[in-house]
C-alpha cells in the first residue's frame, strides 16, 4: 500500500505551489494553505491533490530550488534564472535559509565581477595586439621602402658609372643625397 501526500496545486499556472504544504491529511494541506494566504485559499484557482509520498518528496525539492533560484536571481538580476536553477539543481551549493543564499548571491556576483574582468582584460590585450599589428605592418611598409630606396641609389650609381651627360649626372647626384637623408631620417627642415 502507498503512502500518499497532500499538496498544492495551482490550476491556472498548471504547476505545484506551496512546497511546506505536504500533509497527511486533506484537512491538514486545507487548515495550512489558510495560514499561509488567508482567504486567496477560497480561490478556485487552488486545488488540494493526492500525491504518492515519493514523487510528493520529488516535487517539494524542486519547489525549493526553484523558489531559492528566484530569490538569488532577486540578489543579482544579471545571471540567467535558469543557470542559477540549473547549478542548484546539480547540488553545486547545498543550502536551507536565506543568509546562506545571499552567501551563493555573492559568490555568483563575485565570479560574474572576475568575468567581467577578464573580458576587459581580453578587449585590452586585443586592442593592443591590434595596434602592434598596425605597427609591424608599417614598419614592413618602411623596410621595403627603404630596401626601394636603396635599391635605386643602386641604379642611380649605375647609370653614374655609365654616363657623361652632365645634367643627367647632377640631377641623379641630388637625387641620391636626398634619398640618402630619407634614409638616414634626416629632412631639410633638420
Amino acid at each position: 500500500m502507498s503512502e500518499y501526500r497532500y499538496m498544492i496545486w495551482n490550476d491556472l499556472k498548471k504547476e505545484y505551489q506551496f512546497p511546506r504544504i505536504c500533509e497527511t491529511t486533506e484537512k491538514g494541506a486545507n487548515t495550512l494553505l489558510f495560514k499561509l494566504i488567508g482567504d486567496d485559499a477560497r480561490k478556485d484557482r487552488f486545488k488540494i491533490v493526492k500525491v504518492e509520498k515519493e514523487k510528493a518528496k520529488t516535487i517539494v525539492k524542486e519547489l525549493k530550488q526553484k523558489y531559492k533560484a528566484e530569490r538569488i536571481h532577486r540578489e543579482i538580476p544579471n545571471i540567467e534564472i535558469n543557470e542559477i536553477l540549473e547549478l542548484l539543481r546539480r547540488n553545486y551549493w547545498r543550502v536551507n535559509n536565506m543568509g546562506e543564499d545571499r552567501v551563493i548571491a555573492h559568490r555568483f556576483a563575485v565570479m560574474q565581477k572576475q568575468i567581467d574582468e577578464k573580458d576587459k582584460r581580453i578587449q585590452e590585450l586585443e586592442e593592443e595586439r591590434d595596434h602592434w599589428h598596425g605597427c609591424f605592418i608599417v614598419a614592413m611598409e618602411n623596410s621595403i621602402a627603404k630596401e626601394k630606396v636603396i635599391d635605386k641609389i643602386k641604379e642611380n650609381k649605375q647609370i653614374l658609372d655609365k654616363t657623361n651627360d652632365g645634367n643627367l649626372r647632377e640631377r641623379l647626384y641630388i637625387e641620391n643625397g636626398i634619398m640618402k637623408e630619407l634614409l638616414e631620417g634626416r629632412n631639410e627642415n633638420g
